[in-house]
């Protein structure tokens, strides 16, 4: 992927190399004041220049200093123009990387860090490139210019002047991968700081309900001490890296000094060459002082620059065999979901796991038939929607297939989109109720709306709010109760109106009255649908023309409500544990 990124700075080459040609002509003027100044100072002291003449020379000192006025405002606009548009771009990239890359990665992977590396990384990468190229580039031509000036007056004192800044180069070579190094760990500390600070965001409800605040705070303070002492390890090596470079680069102005002023002592340059050489040094003394601070940024950047590498080289572990445009060619109907789903023994297992999440499952839905999904916590029951939803794969091409398609074969963004799912986590996002029910941006209008809300049992409940349908929601839905989450997040799945609605465990936060009322609104909508229920409760799928009981990823039982009750087995147990368990909280 580093190829990539340097692919995606190439394009821009051409505007870089007219930022290039216009700091050379802003240092190109700069030169040509110190050695007009020096012929005015030479002049004067010998009485040799008159009003009209020294005019002549202080319009000639502005009009140069207009030119690199304009010259430095071009470059800059043009090199922080590129630098910007570089960020934009790759910021659009990364993003969508984020929403490309497979569900298994942010298991592994925490948010933090991916926040890290669209905020720091990329601002270093933007700061490199615009502030860091144009002080590259300055003090290059800089240094040329100011020589070759400097060898026109006497080359032997170039010579001279010049000696610290070998030694220069020798220290930044010194200290620059370690520099490197530091900042390689400080990203990495900042990164696990970052990602517990969105972890206690995110969790806030729980600390709060568990008492955890106090040890939260201990695990803050343990990453905070960390981060603190590499960046305090940093600082020491930088409080020694940029004093160094400043105090070798000053000798170049004590040499000429001594070795210059004998020289116009001995009469052998003038007073005037000596104050432009004077100039010259003090012109080169400041950039290569500041040059300490830019060999600090690039090797910032190069840390960053390694860390969104190795983030753009992970490659999605789903990925589509066939484009929309190929697949609805083959496709005479892209309303998937028409004909029946088969699992034909199907197995699969999460990475690391010792036991398959899912083992030989042999299943088949019937298009427009409702199937119940219940067993145990760890049975397998939301892993088998997941790879319907092609959130997860397995290394078969055949068990799993949709109207007589491998699912492997239907592209992600149209299986999606024929699936109207309601998760476990009911998450709401920071907006208002309405466009949360309408998230799939269809604009299917206030009216549609108020129908998903219905039939979802919430529409009462949203009219309470003051600001009704444009209540605006906290994050993650934290100002409204579970039941309402649930019900808001059914709405959401309604309104899509798709060939298949996955309701995965949603109606644990309702109590049975209101869980019955919702089924009832829901068989309006199901009924030419086919649909999967994943329930806790017995009362959720009950009605459902099949019911499956998973235990340990195998299918243990399979019928209709009432023949399972006749098998007397595992879903007979749970049915009369349930009803032991409600009648025991109705009394």
């Amino acid at each position: 992927m580093d190829t990539k990124l340097r692919k995606n700075l190439w394009k821009y080459r051409y505007k870089f190399l007219i930022g290039m040609l216009l700091i050379v002509g802003f240092n190109f003027l700069q030169v040509q004041i110190p050695r007009i100044q020096g012929n005015v100072i030479d002049l004067l002291t010998n009485n040799n220049i008159d009003k009209k003449t020294l005019l002549y020379y202080i319009g000639t000192i502005l009009l140069l200093a207009v030119g690199a006025f304009i010259f430095t405002f071009l470059s800059h606009v043009i090199i922080l123009g590129i630098t910007a548009r570089f960020d934009y771009d790759l910021r659009g990239k990364l993003f969508n990387h984020v929403l490309d890359l497979s569900i298994n990665y942010f298991s592994k992977t925490g948010a933090g860090e991916i926040m890290a590396l669209s905020t720091n990384d990329l601002t270093m990468l933007r700061m490199t490139l615009s502030r860091g190229f144009t002080m590259i580039a300055s003090l290059a031509v800089l240094f040329v210019l100011a020589s070759y000036q400097i060898s026109h007056v006497n080359l032997k004192l170039m010579l001279v002047i010049m000696i610290p800044f070998p030694i220069t180069i020798l220290i930044i070579l010194w200290f620059a991968p370690i520099i490197r190094r530091k900042h390689v760990l400080l990203r990495e500390s900042f990164a696990e700081l970052t990602s517990l600070t969105q972890e206690n965001i995110s969790a806030i409800q729980i600390i709060k309900a568990f008492s955890r605040e106090k040890n939260e705070v201990r695990r803050f303070t343990e990453k905070n001490d960390k981060n603190f002492q590499t960046y305090l390890s940093l600082i020491k090596i930088g409080s020694t890296f940029h004093p160094l470079i400043y105090l070798v680069s000053t000798l170049s102005l004590v040499i000429l000094l001594f070795y210059g002023g004998d020289m116009v002592i001995e009469k052998k340059i003038t007073l005037g060459e000596f104050i432009a050489c004077n100039t010259y040094v003090i012109m080169l003394i400041h950039p290569i002082a500041m040059f300490g601070m830019v060999v600090d940024m690039t090797q910032q950047s190069r840390a960053s620059w390694k860390r969104v590498s190795e983030f753009f080289g992970v490659t999605p572990e789903i990925v589509d065999k066939f484009t929309e445009e190929k697949f609805r060619e083959t496709c005479n109907d892209t309303k998937l979901f028409k004909g029946d789903i088969q699992f034909k023994n199907l197995s699969f297992a999460y990475d690391e796991a010792k036991q398959p999440a899912l083992e030989n499952i042999n299943l088949t839905i019937k298009h427009g038939s409702s199937i119940g999904i219940v067993g145990k916590i760890g049975s397998g029951k939301t892993t088998l929607v997941n790879l319907l939803m092609r959130l997860y794969e397995t290394d078969s091409q055949d068990d799993l297939t949709i109207s007589g398609y491998k699912i492997k074969d239907i592209p992600r963004s149209i299986l999606r989109e024929n699936i109207g799912y309601v998760p476990q986590d009911d998450f709401l996002f920071s907006d208002t109720i309405s466009n949360n029910i309408d998230f799939n941006s269809t604009q299917k209008g206030f009216d549609k709306i108020k129908e998903a809300a219905e039939a979802s049992q919430i529409h009462e409940t949203i009219l309470e709010f003051a600001e009704q349908y444009e209540t605006k929601l906290g994050e993650r839905g934290t100002n409204i109760s579970g039941g309402q989450k649930q019900r808001l997040s059914i709405a959401r799945a309604i309104i899509r109106d798709a060939s298949l609605i996955i309701m995965d465990d949603c109606l644990s936060a309702v109590d049975t009255h209101t869980e019955e009322k919702i089924l009832q609104g829901l068989q309006k909508y199901t009924k030419t649908k086919t649909s999967i229920i994943i329930g806790h409760r017995i009362s959720t799928v009950q009605h459902c023309d099949q019911i499956i009981v998973l235990e340990h990823g195998r299918i243990a039982e399979q019928g209709t409500h009432e023949e399972l009750l006749k098998y007397n087995g595992l879903y007979s147990d749970i049915f009369e544990q349930q009803k032991l368990e409600e009648a025991i909280e109705n009394n």
